[in-house]
């Protein structure tokens, strides 16, 4: 029985395509978890319909991540106390550290954007970030850890 995916699976195929299945898995899986439809003129028509305006969003937020990525902060500095000579932090830098810290110079980060090196930072020193607007669009923030004086 031929399907259309409305869903990609990594089993079978991307979102829009017509693949060929078992009947019972189409009736029984497929069709009622609304993963796919039959392959009529008319679903496929519909969902040629529904993936080009998908492209175009697609095409929108891809721009979007771009334009926040050029006008994203590279670097930035932290002030904080140590608790000893091998210059441990009290406390450490997190990502909700970073995005607060972007905030304040500008650049509105998500938490989820952000990646850490390790957990958390927990000396000084020079760290970097890694920030994902999009699958396509991610860059390093450099993060300087200095003691407070």
């Amino acid at each position: 029985m031929q399907v259309v995916l409305l869903k990609t699976i990594d089993t079978l195929g991307e979102f829009g395509e017509t693949v060929e299945v078992k009947k019972g898995y189409a009736r029984n899986f497929l069709i009622p978890q609304q993963l796919a439809v039959r392959a009529t003129t008319e679903a496929k028509a519909k969902i040629e319909k529904h993936r080009q305006l998908l492209v175009l969003e697609e095409k929108g937020r891809l721009d979007v991540a771009k334009a926040r990525a050029e006008s994203a902060v590279k670097k930035l500095t932290f002030v904080r106390k140590v608790i000893d000579a091998q210059e441990r932090l009290f406390g450490s830098v997190t990502e909700t550290d970073v995005m607060q810290r972007a905030a304040e110079v500008g650049t509105e980060l998500l938490r989820s954007e952000i990646t850490m090196p390790s957990e958390a930072i927990k000396t000084t020193g020079n760290f970097a970030a890694a920030v994902s607007f999009h699958p396509d669009v991610s860059f390093d923030i450099e993060l300087i850890v200095v003691a407070d004086t």
